[in-house]
């Protein structure tokens, strides 16, 4: 029996954040000819030399006293009375790993009385970072769309969420590796793909934010080419919609994400996965937030967030990648309506045949043109124009 304990976090007053907790060893084998347990498990003080486990718990005991202001995140309700919520229709991210359907429809019970549209609804948080097998998570879908379409049968549902667009099983004996393939078998499986109303997916492209940001901005353009290659390989449907629900330069934190490159990046993945086909891009980081210091020794400080908060939490100093949202949205879609995007080319390449300048070309409905150019050759230009 290995015992650990953990200290409570700062201003945390639930007891149950205070109590420690215990881990027995887990001992896993067959029953050999003396009628023991043949353990294979490899038992060692030294985490280098024991058996790789991997677990997984998030339980939703948390009470309305046991609020934390630092931690939570806001309600539905807070977001209406904060004026967040417009009158066009969500997009709403249900809990599938940890809630219930019922909880799940009562939320969803509690946005029709108060108005508040809803037409689409992604059921999952972050599966494969969670280390839940495609097919537990499949199982835990197809119930919850069924819940949802005998109640409100014209949402359109969809997910799985996933913290990567290429996510694999590593830890499965399974020679197909891929974690969205054996998702989308066990819905074709149970003729259940017709539940699978949109696909998503979250989108960071660099772990490690030290380094060149023009090479790292160079190679994204290329990461994004192979992610959709995947998913059409994965047996993705290319009938449905395919939404990015999450974007930033880094899911770690780090100076580059409040820098030129975070602006350059956001307006390059706009860009290139609604060039595409993607059906819309969500970026991340709308509440105002403060600098955190990133893990890597150089990192410097930076945060996924549009806005530096004030000492109160308000919106105080806007961040490079307010303006590329600013730009596309009020300059190159010129807030039209409708749109086509085109094909296009830059003969700027570097030595290794990366483009150094990526071009976007989108035509309005009034049949004007306007061209997005990324500069990724170097981040002391302005870059976005």
């Amino acid at each position: 029996m290995t015992e650990s304990s953990r200290t409570a976090p700062p201003g945390s007053t639930d007891i149950r954040d205070r109590l420690g907790f215990a881990v027995a060893e887990i001992r896993l084998g067959h029953i050999g000819c003396a009628g023991r347990l043949v353990d294979i498990i490899r038992h060692s003080a030294v985490h280098g030399r024991q058996t790789i486990i991997h677990v997984s718990s998030t339980d939703p005991w948390h009470r309305a006293i046991d609020r934390d202001v630092d931690t939570a995140q806001p309600s539905v309700a807070s977001l209406e009375v904060a004026g967040v919520i417009s009158r066009r229709p969500l997009m709403m991210p249900v809990g599938v790993l940890y809630d219930t359907p019922e909880n799940m429809l009562a939320m969803l019970d509690y946005l029709r009385r108060r108005d508040i549209a809803v037409d689409k609804v992604e059921l999952g948080e972050e599966p494969d970072g969670q280390l839940v097998s495609a097919e537990d998570y499949g199982a835990l879908y197809v119930e919850f769309a069924d819940a949802i379409r005998k109640r409100q049968p014209t949402l359109k549902l969809g997910g799985p969420s996933l913290v990567n667009g290429i996510s694999d099983t590593w830890l499965d004996a399974s020679p197909d590796e891929s974690w969205t393939r054996h998702f989308i078998r066990y819905l074709q499986a149970r003729e259940a793909l017709d539940r699978l109303g949109f696909f998503s997916y979250e989108y960071f492209p660099f772990d490690n934010v030290c380094g060149s940001p023009s090479i790292k901005l160079r190679d994204q353009a290329l990461q994004m080419r192979d992610l959709y290659k995947r998913l059409g390989g994965d047996g993705v449907p290319n009938t449905i919609p395919w939404y990015i629900t999450e974007i930033g330069y880094s899911a770690f934190g780090g100076a580059p994400l409040v820098q030129m490159p975070s602006a350059l990046v956001t307006a390059d993945i706009y860009g290139d996965a609604l060039r595409r086909g993607g059906a819309a891009v969500f970026a991340y980081g709308l509440t105002p937030a403060d600098l955190i210091k990133g893990q890597a020794r150089y990192a410097g400080q930076g945060n996924l967030m549009f806005w530096a908060a004030d000492g109160r939490g308000r919106a105080a100093y806007p961040m490079p990648s307010l303006r590329a949202l600013n730009l596309l949205s009020n300059d190159w879609a010129a807030g039209a309506s409708h749109q086509e995007l085109y094909r296009s080319t830059s003969a700027f390449k570097d030595a290794r045949g990366r483009t150094m300048i990526s071009s976007y070309a989108l035509r309005n409905r009034d049949r004007r043109w306007s061209m997005l150019l990324v500069n990724r050759s170097t981040v002391a230009s302005p870059g976005v124009v």
